[in-house]
């Protein structure tokens, strides 16, 4: 569910993995201007994501994190190199 929408500044909604859990997280995606390109940074806020943070060793990388690389990588498989870049 999306929850605030500041275009083209800031998307905030709701994300659920029943696989992994049954709770909603709450993601922040804020979008700047970065040269040619835009900065997204994604933050993630929810029960799940607060117990993995406080379960993952420091310099380790949780499940979240690894999950939102291949999302990305995914995402870049299906659009490619829009920006020319």
């Amino acid at each position: 569910m999306y929850l605030e929408g500041d275009p083209p500044r800031r998307l905030v909604f709701t994300f659920t993995g029943p696989q992994f859990s049954p709770n909603t997280n709450t993601i922040t995606v804020d979008l700047a201007s970065d040269g040619d390109g835009t900065l997204m940074t994604f933050t993630q806020e929810g029960v799940d994501i607060a117990d993995e943070q406080r379960q993952t060793p420091a310099g380790e990388e949780g499940g979240s994190a690894t999950g939102w690389g291949w999302m990305v990588v995914g995402l870049y498989a299906v659009l490619g190199d829009i920006g020319g870049a």
